[in-house]
């Protein structure tokens, strides 16, 4: 494999940052361009190719290259040192950097738009697994006795980890009082746990066809902002949670109904 492209120095302050490395080498912007890094060998192909030209994912390419200097070992010999006109831009981030600022953030403003939600006399978590199992009324009020929480962040993640199914038998006020409960645990747990609830959460999100207006009810209390705040919840998994989620499901969410309330500055 040769390196596409040889530039002089003085060329050098047009260049684009590598996707990979962030210095900047690449004589044309990516992503696409088919140039090769020679500061750490990565080859800008499409992404869902890059693995194949690259041998590796680029996530793993960008920790690869913290570690070693270089996007795969097997490149070693084939990389340089930066020179001082390729120095990386002051804001460039590794996917990996990316993905903690942007899910730091969404926790941060989830948590302060939902802040003033409360229960009131909405369904509970434990009285929806019962209604699952077309419980009685006696037993509703029984497991209802379960859910003692006045805030939804005081819901346990015990709880929310063994029940992901009650999302989808929530009424209106119940809905609007866990979702920001469930979105933040899945945002903090969807790469370190096997939960059936990080998928679940994505799915409570979707508009059925069979069913469009009775799963729109559920949605129907969440002001301009709370609605914003869950479209970014899904475009954050069609960026960085393809390797953990359902990542399909949230973009399918996006398509039927959420994409319209996103900020098109947010990711």
């Amino acid at each position: 494999m040769a390196i596409r492209s040889t530039r002089t120095l003085a060329n050098m302050a047009q260049n684009y940052a590598c996707l990979c490395c962030g210095y900047l080498t690449l004589p044309q912007q990516p992503p696409e361009t088919w140039e090769i890094c020679p500061v750490c060998f990565w080859e800008d192909v499409p992404i869902s190719s890059g693995w194949i030209q690259n041998r590796v994912a680029l996530r793993q390419a960008q920790r690869t290259f913290l570690q070693i200097g270089v996007s795969s070992k097997d490149w070693l010999d084939d990389v340089r040192p930066p020179t001082v006109s390729e120095a990386r831009l002051p804001h460039w981030q590794s996917l990996d950097e990316q993905d903690t600022a942007t899910r730091e953030t969404l926790i941060h403003d989830i948590t302060d738009t939902f802040r003033a939600v409360r229960r009131e006399d909405g369904i509970t978590l434990h009285q929806a697994h019962v209604l699952d199992g077309y419980g009685s009324e006696a037993e509703q009020a029984e497991a209802r006795a379960l859910d003692t929480d006045s805030y939804w962040w005081d819901v346990p993640d015990a709880v929310m980890a063994t029940l992901p199914a009650p999302l989808n038998f929530l009424d209106p006020v119940g809905f609007r009082y866990y979702i920001p409960a469930y979105m933040i645990w899945t945002l903090k747990h969807h790469r370190i746990s096997q939960s059936f609830t990080i998928d679940y959460t994505i799915y409570a999100f979707l508009i059925y066809e069979n069913s469009r207006e009775h799963t729109r009810q559920r949605f129907e209390l969440m002001n301009g902002a709370q609605k914003q705040v869950i479209c970014r919840f899904l475009r954050y998994f069609t960026t960085f949670g393809a390797d953990a989620v359902d990542s399909r499901s949230a973009q399918q969410a996006l398509d039927k109904y959420w994409s319209q309330f996103c900020d098109v500055t947010a990711i």
